[in-house]
């Protein structure tokens, strides 16, 4: 006996192929939405902990109104990566972090180095990702009968 069947067939109980399937893709595709939600909830309450230097920063990049826009822009990442991260309005959601992302990525090369400049577009497109697949049931498009539009 190998070891490897040996190792299969541990404590009496012969593990078939089924039991090695890969994770469901669904499963996959809801942990990284998860975690790209908490990665905006942790972005906007670090905007919001460090207030001042958030609105000195948005004052050296001559955002109008720096002091209102880092509270709008910290609670905008807080309450929609919440939704986005339990998969609440994924589309809409997934949009305006999106769009929140394409500033992320404007900053990028001026503050946090070469993390900072790869994390931001990778968010934009997680945000894009998800917010074109929300559309779809069970990742497939739904298919209609012949003359209905």
């Amino acid at each position: 006996m190998s070891l490897v069947s040996a190792a299969l067939s541990w404590g009496g109980h012969r593990l078939t192929r089924a039991e090695f399937a890969p994770v469901h893709m669904m499963t996959v595709l809801s942990v990284v939405r998860f975690v790209l939600g908490i990665t905006f909830v942790v972005a906007g309450v670090l905007l919001l902990a460090h207030f001042e230097q958030s609105r000195m920063l948005f004052v050296t990049w001559h955002v109008p109104f720096p002091g209102t826009a880092v509270l709008f822009i910290g609670a905008t990442d807080v309450v929609c990566g919440l939704l986005f991260a339990f998969g609440i309005l994924t589309r809409p959601v997934g949009l305006l972090l999106a769009t929140i992302a394409v500033g992320t990525v404007m900053t990028a090369g001026r503050y946090g180095g070469l993390l900072y400049a790869l994390v931001a577009p990778v968010l934009f497109l997680g945000c894009v990702f998800f917010a074109w697949r929300s559309g779809r049931v069970g990742g497939s498009v739904p298919v209609r009968p012949p003359g209905v539009q």
